[in-house]
Parts: C-alpha cells; sequence; structure tokens
C-alpha cells in the first residue's frame, strides 16, 4: 500500500494494490468498492473485537484497584464509554499528535513493565528460556501445522476457540493496520520499512510473551501457588493481575498494567477509526486523512457495535463475528 501509494501514485486504498491483477480501471470501479467495502467491515469488527476483550480486561483491572466484586453489565457499559470517549478525542487529533503521543508514552510504560517483571521475577530462567523457546519454535513449527481434525476432539476443540480465532482476528486487522503503517511511513526507504515492521515488533512479542508467560507457568509448577492455575482458566481476565499480585507493591503494578492496557487499546481504536474514515473518503495530496466528522462516526459505531456484540452472550458473539468478518 505504502510503495502503490507513495511511489506509483496510486491512491491509498486497499484496493490500489490489486490494480496490478484486475486493471486500473476495475480497482476503480465496483470492483475496488467492494474490496474496500470488505476491509471497512473487516476492520470494524476487528476492532470492535478488542474492544470487547479489553474493556472485560480492564473492567476487572478496575474492579481489582477499587476493591470491588465481580464487573456488572452496568460496570461494562461505563467501560465501554470512557474508552469510546478516549480514543475519539486521539482520533480527532490525527497521527501527529494524539496518536503519536499517546503511542510513545505507551510504549515507554509497557517496556518499564516488561523490566519489572524481568528484573523482579525469575531472572535467569527466564534468560534460559528465551533461546530453548525460540529453537523449540522452529523445531514443532512444521508439526503444529499438521494438526487438524484427525487428532481428535480436543484439538477440534483448541483449533475452534484459540487458532481459529486468532487467524480471524488477524486477518481482519490486516486492511486497517497496513492502511496505518503505510500512512506513518512516507518518507522511509523500503530498507527501513521492513526491517522497522519485522524487527522490532518481534523483538517486543519475544520478550513480552516469554516474560510474562514463562513467569507465569514457573507459578504454576513450582506448587507455591496452586490457585492461580484454576482461576487463570476458570476467569482468563483476572490470570494477569493474579500473577502480578504476587510481585512487590502489587497494588501500583496492577494500577499501571490497567492503565497501559487502556492506552494500548485507545492507541488501537483511534488508528482504526481513522483508517476506517480513509476506507470512506475521497483522500488527496492536501488531505490525507477522513474528515474529523468522519473519525467520530466510525468511533461511536466501533462502541456501539461492541456493546450490542457484548450483550447478546459476551465473549462468545464476539469470537464468532470476528471470525466470520475476518
Amino acid at each position: 500500500i505504502a510503495y502503490s501509494s507513495y511511489r506509483r501514485g496510486r491512491v491509498p486504498l486497499i484496493s490500489s494494490i490489486f490494480q496490478p491483477l484486475f486493471g486500473s480501471r476495475a480497482t476503480d470501479g465496483p470492483l475496488g468498492k467492494l474490496i474496500d467495502v470488505m476491509a471497512l467491515i473487516a476492520t470494524l469488527f476487528g476492532t470492535a473485537a478488542t474492544l470487547g476483550l479489553s474493556a472485560i480486561q480492564i473492567g476487572e483491572g478496575v474492579s481489582i484497584i477499587r476493591g470491588a466484586g465481580p464487573m456488572t453489565n452496568s460496570a461494562l457499559i461505563i467501560v465501554i464509554a470512557v474508552l469510546g470517549c478516549a480514543f475519539i478525542v486521539s482520533a480527532v487529533s490525527g497521527v501527529a499528535r494524539g496518536v503519536r503521543y499517546l503511542s510513545n508514552f505507551n510504549i515507554t510504560l509497557t517496556l518499564g513493565l516488561i523490566a519489572f517483571v524481568f528484573l523482579v521475577g525469575p531472572t535467569l530462567l527466564l534468560l534460559n528460556l528465551i533461546p530453548s523457546g525460540i529453537v523449540t519454535y522452529i523445531d514443532q513449527f512444521l508439526p503444529m501445522m499438521a494438526k487438524g481434525m484427525s487428532w481428535g476432539d480436543e484439538t477440534i476443540e483448541f483449533q475452534s476457540y484459540w487458532t481459529a480465532f486468532y487467524w480471524a482476528w488477524w486477518i481482519a486487522w490486516t486492511p486497517f493496520v497496513g492502511m496505518f503503517v503505510a500512512r506513518i511511513s512516507r518518507g522511509r526507504t523500503l530498507r527501513q520499512f521492513i526491517f522497522g515492521t519485522l524487527t522490532f515488533p518481534f523483538l517486543f512479542i519475544l520478550m513480552w510473551m516469554s516474560f510474562f508467560g514463562n513467569t507465569a507457568l514457573d507459578m504454576v509448577r513450582s506448587g507455591d501457588y496452586p490457585e492461580f492455575a484454576e482461576n487463570a482458566i476458570n476467569v482468563p481476565e483476572k490470570g494477569f493481575s493474579d500473577m502480578l499480585h504476587e510481585f512487590p507493591g502489587s497494588g501500583i503494578v496492577i494500577f499501571l498494567t490497567t492503565f497501559i492496557g487502556l492506552l494500548l487499546y485507545i492507541t488501537s481504536a483511534d488508528s482504526g477509526a481513522l483508517v476506517m474514515s480513509n476506507f470512506t473518503s475521497r483522500i488527496t495530496d492536501n488531505r490525507q486523512d477522513g474528515a474529523r466528522w468522519l473519525r467520530i462516526f466510525w468511533s461511536v459505531t466501533v462502541g456501539a457495535l461492541t456493546l450490542a456484540l457484548l450483550q447478546i452472550d459476551g465473549i462468545a458473539t464476539v469470537q464468532s463475528a470476528t471470525v466470520v468478518m475476518g
């Protein structure tokens, strides 16, 4: 998208990258519109799924901080409303201001949290598990890809609620992420672009999954926290907070983690609203982003859709809708 827009002068839309396949007449006509509408719907439901899961996770953190009981439906509505207002403000302020400032601040806090868990947790174990984890992943990559229905009911169940859902979720995010990364990459070389989008995210995810995941697994394997694993299975949104509860200064750490979760969602949703406004606008060189009222419209639409999906059957409905739309 970045190359076709900024080097070949095409409109910065998903349909533009199909121009070499179908020709400009087709992509500028009904076929191009259909492609962009499909990308818009996928982005809408992908962002709504994230808001739904984020609202439950953030709401659980707020309940722990307040010392309140399980999150009620009214509390969930309030959390979604607050998140919606926050990313509307950020989306309206644009890429150069709101989105950029929040993202930089958020990544600083997140790296600080990773460093805290690494230093206070089982540091040597975490260092040992990173290289062994990478080798194990490479070794198991093909066998895991080959798993199918013939492996039995347990594999089928796991693939339906885990593998298929995450595949569809990522697919639903690809039009929006592709558009947004292209939007902020003008002026970069292809080498910088590829290095920036593949290397740093990979290293970040490697640290995040290794440090937090292996710290939790170490707690389970030690046998010193008998209720931790059971609680994490029964109430997944509490698992992260329960793990941090065993660290020194847990009250402050859980508060910081909840705040990071809030910012993580806002910096994703405001980008999504911005891209959806671009999907539904005529972008020119003088105006790279959609109108402000469109950003507000799509932000409100995401919030309303999320609320509707959660009211039907909670996370199960959100997951099903994301799989279908993705």
